[in-house]
């Protein structure tokens, strides 16, 4: 048994114009901190790259190992879907 229930509520009538403004810096004030935090990040690792030249050859590095699982994980999955439609083919 489905129950539906419906209350008599209608929809504003006023304040709607102050409503969308409000969203809207809400949404402005979110940009702006995450405009800061990325600022942050930067300053950081700025900050950690001149303490330690070594720290920026290593994150280099992970990067690039990061490229290369990627491109391994892509070419695994092409290489399943490969097999799924040999092994469908063969089923007929």
């Amino acid at each position: 048994m489905i129950r539906v229930y419906a209350f008599d509520c209608r929809p504003p009538t006023s304040g709607g114009d102050v409503l969308q403004a409000h969203l809207r810096l809400g949404h402005e004030f979110y940009n702006e901190l995450v405009a800061v935090e990325r600022a942050r990040r930067e300053q950081y690792n700025a900050m950690c790259d001149k303490r330690s030249p070594a720290l920026a050859d290593v994150a280099a590095q992970i990067e690039a190992c990061r490229g290369l699982l990627a491109d391994a994980r892509h070419q695994a999955g092409r290489e399943r879907v490969a097999a799924r439609s040999r092994r469908g083919a063969s089923d007929d």
